[in-house]
């Protein structure tokens, strides 16, 4: 069973009897990038492990793979070599989307990754859109699809309805959308559609 939580406007579908009204807790939005810092220690336990440098690695969540789905995508797609290629240290974020990947919501005949973040592991800075943007045309990767630009001058309700809509990939309702400001590289956040949580379960 699963119940709608609020947290300072942000809605998040979580389990039944888990939080209750009131309850101090942490709450970090979906996919965030944690700067290195006293108050994030509690959550080492659970990070992700770097790798020496030039070594490659392939990560869902918070576990790294060696075998499966992400590893035979990563393979098709060349991108241990890609990235190598680039003579620094970065790590990219993605979708895994396709056959066997939640019940292949978009059709596709072949799993494929679509891109969203890229971060220089050396400078310890996540990229900006366009440098983001040119370095997946320069290794031919492909992205999620761009919404557009918008200025964000309205309320968090205005901000999920946002997210309520359906995929340019397919006649289906998104997973969310991923907002990214222009001017500061460290300004990024991920808005999950309810609706999708509720219809599936997830």
């Amino acid at each position: 069973f699963i119940e709608l939580a609020i947290v300072d406007g942000w809605q998040s579908i979580v389990k039944k009897g888990e939080f209750k009204v009131n309850e101090k807790i942490i709450y970090c939005e979906i996919d965030s990038f944690l700067p290195v810092s006293p108050e994030y220690e509690f959550l080492r336990k659970s990070c992700l492990k770097k790798n020496p440098d030039g070594q490659f690695g392939v990560c869902s969540r918070n576990l790294e793979k060696k075998a499966g789905a992400l590893i035979d995508v990563a393979r098709h797609f060349n991108l241990e070599e890609k990235l190598q290629s680039l003579g620094f240290n970065i790590a990219v974020q993605g979708e895994l989307i396709g056959p066997g990947i939640q019940k292949n919501r978009y059709k596709l005949n072949r799993r494929e990754v679509r891109f969203f973040t890229a971060f220089n592991i050396d400078s310890q800075k996540r990229l900006f859109y366009d440098e983001f943007k040119g370095l997946m045309e320069k290794l031919s990767l492909d992205t999620v699809p761009n919404m557009g630009i918008i200025k964000l001058d309205f309320n968090m309700e205005r901000i999920l309805s946002l997210a309520n809509m359906h995929s340019s990939l397919a006649d289906t309702i998104i997973e969310g959308l991923i907002f990214r400001a222009i001017s500061n590289s460290h300004i990024s956040f991920k808005v999950i559609n309810n609706e999708f949580l509720l219809k599936n379960n997830d």
